[in-house]
């Protein structure tokens, strides 16, 4: 009988913890950044994203090389001669949610992330503010932020300085389901 209750106990345990994780596989970001001669923008809708509603950690991972430009020079430029892709793969979003959110309870959460981003092999502290949608058991996260393309250690070269803004503008519309790990 000890070991019935111990096994239920621990199931219990192990399906209350996997309700608390939710996942996007196929999260939406996008930069746009605007500027006299040239704007810029670019989407990608391949993030993967992690949400616990148990510690309010949001962690997000994007594959720089996923993002497409209408202009495939400008995607090339980007990838080779600022973001150096083949070098720095990958931007890793860490952050918790600040405020308390009721995940049961349907409705739209303004919310504060703090955390960190690293990006072009640069790792800074990051606060910014967003919104979580509960609806009917999944989440949509939304945020908009500007990058400092300094902070970054991502150069202009001076030639086309006057093109690109100092500030990206960075969009992100993320919907989470609940994860279910695959069994074979």
């Amino acid at each position: 009988m000890k070991y019935i209750i111990l096994t239920l106990f621990t199931l219990a345990i192990f399906t209350t913890q996997a309700q608390n994780k939710f996942i996007s596989r196929n999260g939406e970001i996008s930069f746009f950044s605007k500027n006299k001669l040239e704007d810029i923008d670019a989407k990608m809708r391949e993030a993967i994203s992690i949400l616990d509603t148990t510690t309010g950690s949001i962690s997000c991972k994007v594959l720089i090389k996923m993002f497409m430009f209408k202009d495939k020079l400008m995607q090339d430029h980007f990838n080779e001669n600022y973001l150096e892709s083949d070098k720095f793969p990958y931007a890793i979003l860490e952050t918790k949610i600040l405020e308390p959110i009721p995940y049961y309870k349907d409705g739209t959460y303004s919310v504060t992330l703090e955390g960190s981003m690293d990006m072009h092999g640069v790792k800074r502290k990051i606060k910014i503010p967003g919104s979580i949608e509960v609806k009917g058991g999944t989440f949509i996260g939304r945020t908009e932020f500007f990058v400092k393309l300094k902070d970054y250690d991502i150069a202009i070269p001076k030639i086309v300085i006057k093109n690109i803004a100092e500030e990206i503008k960075v969009t992100v519309n993320i919907l989470y389901v609940p994860f279910v790990k695959k069994t074979k």
